[in-house]
């Protein structure tokens, strides 16, 4: 994830953009999952799409959003804690 700590480092962790940069992190490596699946199984990319991506689709984007809520909160009490800048 990368990707993601690297997107919301930059936009200063605003909800949308943050749950973006990790929309984007997360379709990384569905990318690479997904190819590395086709050259290892030898099948088409829609084969791969439909086994090792689809059917997560919507368990992630609920992490996703469960992941957003929850490190906004804690953000903020840490913030209020003095724990971070």
């Amino acid at each position: 994830m990368l990707v993601s700590g690297f997107i919301m480092e930059k936009i200063a962790f605003k909800r949308i953009l943050s749950m973006a940069g990790t929309i984007v992190g997360t379709a990384v490596l569905y990318v690479f999952g997904t190819i590395w699946f086709v050259i290892l199984m030898k099948c088409d990319v829609a084969y791969a799409l439909s086994e090792c991506v689809v059917p997560f689709l919507i368990g992630d984007f609920a992490k996703i959003v469960l992941a957003e809520l929850v490190g906004q909160e804690l953000r903020k009490r840490l913030k209020a804690a003095h724990l971070i800048g």
